[in-house]
């Protein structure tokens, strides 16, 4: 084992990992907002994230060592280096993880079930927490009920992902898969951290989750908020907006853009339509 310490120096490594923690965490999505609104009064918010991080980092790394040594067997048994395997996360999952259980002879009965159904799993999970907010959303501003709002918001999935399922499909998810990991998400959060760190009055807002928790925000989580993160982010913006110039042909940046319109005109559609209610945020 010898690390190539370069390759930290490599934006496209720093874009790659950045997405993966808000995939991991679900950060920018309003997912831990929702959740946290059904929390008992006085919880430990600040001790709870600690524990969430910490357990999802454990998970992650023993997980990174089983994709890993799953890869050095493949590549060892066809000869070749891990980093002529994979170029994305689709040819990953869907053809070296294949490739590489068919090498484990018997043992691929009971490999090849077990990752693609924890796989299947995890992506209900991903998929319920990423209906959470929006539903919740939908109740609030409409006054719809959580069925209601709940089984539109799966329809209307379930019918938009049957493009993936067309000759194009793979085609599109390679697109879909590149645009938001190098910009869509970046973007995002970083005008998610600009509203929350500038349009709010965090020095008042502290106060709220240190309360009832045994680790306290400081002064430096303030900073981190207001200067170190959207510094790091926009920077990483910038890198991945002209990798996806430079590296895309204009077919892909065509749906990319189409992608980029969508994510923008939809969010904007739903803000101005009027509430059907009065509703607020109160900070205790």
């Amino acid at each position: 084992f010898s690390p190539n310490w370069d390759y930290l120096f490599d934006s496209k490594i720093w874009l790659t990992a950045f997405a993966q923690l808000i995939f991991s965490y679900g950060l920018g999505y309003g997912i831990a907002t929702t959740y946290s609104s059904y929390l008992e009064e006085k919880p430990k918010l600040v001790d709870a994230a600690w524990i969430i991080v910490l357990l999802s980092l454990i998970i992650e790394v023993l997980f990174s060592v089983l994709v890993f040594a799953i890869l050095g067997y493949a590549a060892l048994g066809n000869n070749i280096t891990i980093t002529s395997l994979v170029s994305d996360g689709y040819s990953l999952i869907f053809i070296v993880m294949p490739t590489a259980f068919n090498l484990m002879g018997p043992w691929v009965y009971v490999a090849a079930p077990a990752f693609f159904i924890v796989l299947v799993i995890a992506g209900i999970v991903a998929a319920v927490g990423l209906i959470e907010p929006l539903a919740r959303s939908i109740v609030e501003k409409f006054g719809w009920s959580k069925d209601r709002a709940v089984k539109n918001l799966v329809f209307v999935g379930l019918f938009a992902s049957f493009i993936f399922a067309t000759g194009m499909g793979e085609y599109l998810l390679r697109a879909t898969e590149s645009f938001l990991t190098q910009f869509a998400i970046i973007i995002a959060v970083l005008l998610e951290i600009i509203v929350i760190g500038w349009a709010y009055k965090l020095d008042d807002i502290i106060g709220l989750p240190n309360d009832n928790s045994f680790i306290k925000l400081d002064k430096f989580w303030l900073i981190t908020i207001k200067f170190i993160i959207p510094a790091i982010l926009l920077i990483l913006a910038i890198s991945g907006i002209y990798n996806l110039i430079i590296s895309g042909d204009r077919t892909i940046l065509f749906v990319e853009s189409v992608i980029a319109s969508i994510f923008v005109l939809v969010p904007l559609a739903l803000t101005v339509i009027p509430a059907s209610g009065d509703y607020y945020v109160e900070f205790n």
